[in-house]
């Protein structure tokens, strides 16, 4: 799998709408892409998630649900997406934006340092936890490293 780009680029779910929060981020220097300006409105995860894993995009959604749900969780494996998940309710627009320009770098570390397909979750504070996911480069074990030395 090639090597991330240096400055990803970020897939707002519809449910952020089209100016504040966006531009919030903006501003604050994030690659954004909306999801009024690619599909329809009320359009189901399952049928844009396909396309905006191929263009490599890394969702951004409040959908809480969104790894237990049958459809939508083979839609994120099949398109290998990367998705952060916002926590947190009642969160005005510019709220939602400080939480997601708090927790930026460490979004952009985790897409260089995990592989495709992967879920995060991010905290009203800006905090990042990987819920799935698994390592680009996993560190190999004082066994593994002893056993591979005797071959």
């Amino acid at each position: 799998m090639p090597k991330p780009p240096d400055k990803p680029t970020f897939f707002l779910d519809e449910c952020f709408g089209r100016f504040e929060v966006p531009g919030l981020l903006r501003q604050a220097g994030m690659n954004i892409e909306l999801h009024a300006d690619h599909f329809p409105t009320g359009c189901r995860d399952e049928d844009w998630l396909p396309t905006v894993g191929q263009r490599g995009w890394i969702v951004i959604t409040k959908d809480s649900r969104f790894r237990y749900r049958p459809l939508e969780r083979k839609a994120y494996t099949d398109a290998k997406a990367i998705v952060f998940v916002l926590r947190g309710k009642d969160m005005s627009g510019r709220e939602i934006a400080e939480a997601l320009i708090a927790a930026y770098r460490k979004m952009e570390r985790i897409v260089r340092r995990y592989r495709r397909p992967m879920i995060a979750t991010v905290s009203r504070s800006g905090s990042v936890t990987v819920k799935e996911g698994k390592p680009r480069y996993a560190k190999k074990s004082a066994q593994n490293r002893s056993d591979t030395t005797r071959r």
